[in-house]
C-alpha cells in the first residue's frame, strides 16, 4: 500500500518535472570539463529532447 502511493508520488513528481522543463536541453553551444558533463558523447545526448539519460551523468550536470 505504502510502496504504491509511493510510487504514484514519485510519479507525479517526474510529470512535473517533464511540464517545468518542457523538453529542454543543453544550449547547442554549451561545453565544460568532462568531470562534469562527461565526454563530447554524453553532453551530445544532453542536447537531445526526450533522451533517457544514465544516472550518473544525471548527478554530475545537477551538482
Amino acid at each position: 500500500m505504502h510502496v504504491r502511493r509511493a510510487q504514484l508520488r514519485l510519479d507525479a513528481a517526474l510529470e512535473g518535472l517533464a511540464v517545468v522543463f518542457r523538453g529542454a536541453v543543453a544550449h547547442p553551444e554549451e561545453y565544460n570539463c568532462e568531470c562534469h558533463w562527461g565526454s563530447a558523447e554524453e553532453l551530445a545526448l544532453l542536447k537531445v529532447p526526450g533522451t533517457e539519460l544514465d544516472p550518473d551523468l544525471l548527478r554530475r550536470t545537477c551538482v
